[in-house]
Parts: structure tokens; C-alpha cells; sequence
């Protein structure tokens, strides 16, 4: 079997420290660190999501004044000879490696479901071995993993990212949250790319920070391509992250991932998604082997006010239900409540046609947990 060729890549050092590898903006202008040939396997190695501000003994307090700017370098971009713009690139995700070593966090005044429930600062810091990750900070649990690609895009046009930047501006001075252009901390420092960059944090219809945990090996990822080459980056590796990933973070990790890069077109894929697409494998595997709770929530008020099709409410019902059986029935903290849910239950949403009223869900699986409970928990 012919072994893929391997883009070196130095992500020992932290991004903001060696520049030239990677990246933490979005630019049309940044120029390739490699080409890589349609249908050809490579393998490139990824730095995690905080640019290697946290490590096995990073206290809570030094992570306190870890850096937002610093956060998401992507190693890219990475010119695909053969493509331009008009097509759809399709990248399939071969093998995805982890390091030994993962993290996890909670913010006060991060956004997410539950955000206002978080009133301290919190660090968990995974040992990620046989497939599992285990922490001090959160005893009595072995998360299984099932590492997948967090952040992957290719470069927007001049004008998209023009449109973008406008967009993003307009919902900043609402009141919105969101990351505007900064030249803190940019990767590249040159200051017009610094200056017009859109930040890595988002999730935008050229890609980013998706989130999407089905972006495992053996999974396609359709990119609609704006640029000459694409200019493709990845980053942000996850070993494991419950869907929605609320109210904090993933386990957040660094590695290396081995994939494909190949072309199709607007006419041989039968339509043309507007924003990223992932196909996945016929034999993906399944995060719900064995028993699960499943909390329910529904889009009405304690005193059975209606409040309709409030999708944001009734996910924040079940999520608060799951936290209660981990606070209450495991004698879990809060914060490694919070913690769980989000490295590990998924937020569903179930109907939307019952009226008056939105149904969703939280789902965890129960073999995490390394002791059964002492009660039933529903």
C-alpha cells in the first residue's frame, strides 16, 4: 500500500511563534504553505484549537489569560492544482490521529445554551489513551472517543469575504456576538491580511469552525470552492464532542489527519449546497452502543405558558434536565455536569410540527460512567 505523502509541518511551537505554518484568519491572500494534486493521500499535522496554551499542568488560573485571538490555527492553506472556482471540492478524511493529550473548558460569558448557569472559570485536562479519555477534573467517567475535524474551509473571494465582513459588522453594532477583524495576535502579521481577515471562530458558507461531529475518517466533506486552488485549511481537532457542544468545549486536541482532495461539479453532484455538506461512511460508527437517558424538553414556560416554535428554549429545557440527573443522581459539580454535556450528550431536536410547541432532547450515553448509578435515573 502506497503510504501518503507527508507535508512537513512543525506544530511543536505555537503558531503566533512560528509563522509561516498555519493560520487564525481567513484571506484570500494568504499564500499556500504546499499544492497538493487532485486524488492524491497526504497527511498534515494539526495544532489544537488554543495554539498549545494548555498542557497537562495549566492551572485554571493561568488559563484565565489565555488568549481569544491565538485561538483556532489552521495548517493551510493548501493549494489543490485543477480546481477553480465554480467547483465543488470534496475532501475525504482518511484517518484522523490523535496526541495523548486533550482539554476542555467553561467560560463565564461564553455564549451557548446554559451560558448564564456558568459563574466560574473551569479546566478539564484529558488523558486520551485506548480510545478513551479520562480526567482528574472529572472523575468517574471514560469518554469514548471519536476524534473528528472541527474546523475546515477553503478561502473566500475578495468580495464573499467583503460581504461577510459587512454582515458581521452590522450584527456586532445589534448587539450581537461575534468576532470582528483584529490584528491581535493574526497569523499572518502582514497588516492588511491581519487587518481585513475574518476571523476562524465562525461557521460560514465557505467552511470554518463547523463543528459538525460527523466529520470522523471515512467522511466526505463537500466545499464549495471561490478561489483558484481552493486554498483548503484544517484545524481544530476534537477526540470528542457532544452535539452542540454546549455550554463549553470539546475535548480539544492536536494531531496529525490523513486525506484526499478530489473535484466535482455542480452537475455531476445533482446540486449545489450553499454551504458545507458532509456524506458519511456506510459503517460509521455508532456513539450510542448500549443504554442511554434521554431528557426531554419542551418550548413552554414552568407554569405551561406556550411559547410556539421556541427551538432554543425547549433545547435548553432538556439540557438543563441532563445536567439535574448529573448534579443530583451522580454528585457530579456543576461544572463537571456541564463538562460532560459537553464532551459527550447530544442536543436533538425532535418535532417541530406538534403544535403549539417544539420538542428536543439530550441524549448520553450511560457506559461512561465507571460505576452504575445507585438509582434508576428516570
Amino acid at each position: 500500500m502506497q503510504q501518503p505523502r507527508k507535508i512537513e509541518l512543525d506544530t511543536s511551537a505555537p503558531l503566533i511563534n512560528a509563522p509561516g505554518t498555519g493560520h487564525n484568519r481567513w484571506h484570500e491572500s494568504i499564500p499556500p504553505l504546499a499544492e497538493v494534486a487532485l486524488g492524491e493521500e497526504f497527511e498534515i499535522a494539526v495544532r489544537d484549537s488554543g495554539d498549545l496554551q494548555v498542557g497537562p499542568h495549566t492551572t485554571v488560573e493561568e488559563h484565565r489569560s489565555a488568549s481569544i485571538d491565538r485561538c483556532h490555527p489552521l495548517s493551510g492553506p493548501l493549494y489543490v492544482s485543477g480546481v477553480e472556482p465554480g467547483d465543488l471540492l470534496i475532501v475525504s478524511i482518511i484517518d484522523i490521529t490523535c496526541q495523548p493529550f486533550g482539554w476542555s473548558a467553561l467560560y463565564p460569558g461564553a455564549p451557548g445554551l446554559l451560558s448564564d448557569s456558568v459563574t466560574r472559570p473551569f479546566l478539564a485536562r484529558w488523558s486520551l489513551e485506548g480510545g478513551y479519555a479520562r480526567s482528574a477534573d472529572v472523575p468517574g467517567v471514560r469518554i469514548p472517543g471519536r476524534p473528528f475535524i472541527g474546523v475546515i474551509g477553503v478561502a473566500p473571494s475578495a468580495e464573499r469575504r467583503e460581504r461577510i465582513a459587512a454582515a458581521e459588522r452590522a450584527f456586532a453594532l445589534a448587539g450581537g456576538d461575534v468576532l470582528l477583524p483584529s490584528t491581535a495576535d493574526a497569523r499572518p502579521s502582514d497588516p492588511v491580511l491581519a487587518a481585513e481577515g475574518l476571523r476562524s471562530m465562525a461557521a460560514r458558507s465557505i467552511g470554518g469552525n463547523l463543528d459538525v461531529t460527523d466529520a470522523i475518517a471515512g467522511s466526505r466533506v463537500i466545499l464549495p470552492v471561490d478561489v483558484p486552488g481552493a486554498l483548503v485549511s484544517i484545524g481544530d481537532l476534537h477526540f470528542a464532542q457532544g452535539d452542540g457542544e454546549a455550554p463549553g468545549l470539546a475535548i480539544e486536541t492536536g494531531g496529525r489527519v490523513r486525506l484526499r482532495v478530489d473535484r466535482t461539479s455542480v452537475e455531476e453532484l445533482g446540486w449545489r449546497p450553499s454551504s458545507p455538506a458532509v456524506l458519511t461512511a456506510e459503517d460509521a460508527p455508532n456513539r450510542y452502543t448500549g443504554e442511554c437517558l434521554v431528557t426531554t424538553g419542551l418550548s413552554t414556560d414552568e407554569d405551561e405558558t406556550c411559547r410556539g416554535f421556541d427551538v432554543e428554549r425547549a433545547l435548553r429545557s432538556a439540557f438543563s434536565q441532563m445536567v439535574a440527573y448529573l448534579v443530583d443522581g451522580r454528585g457530579f459539580s456543576r461544572e463537571q455536569a456541564l463538562t460532560i454535556t459537553s464532551v459527550c450528550a447530544d442536543l436533538r431536536i425532535n418535532a417541530l410540527g406538534n403544535a403549539p410547541g417544539a420538542v428536543a432532547s439530550a441524549v448520553l450515553p450511560l457506559r461512561i460512567f465507571d460505576v452504575p448509578a445507585t438509582t434508576a435515573p428516570c
